[in-house]
């Protein structure tokens, strides 16, 4: 299993979303669910997450 680090590095360096990292965020979110909003914030910022002006709760 990944560790914080390394996921966070993994969102730096402006790879693509995939199955993979999205797999490895989740897995690394249950057992430390703290790390579930400095994902979060972290990929909003990077414009790796965003939504539709629409949406309401893009998360």
């Amino acid at each position: 299993m990944a560790d914080r680090q390394e996921l966070i590095q993994l969102l730096w360096l402006g790879k693509k979303m995939n199955c993979d990292i999205a797999y490895k965020i989740y897995s690394y979110t249950v057992t430390r669910p703290e790390f579930e909003e400095e994902a979060l914030s972290l990929m909003e910022r990077l414009y790796i997450l965003y939504a539709a002006p629409e949406d309401r709760h893009p998360r």
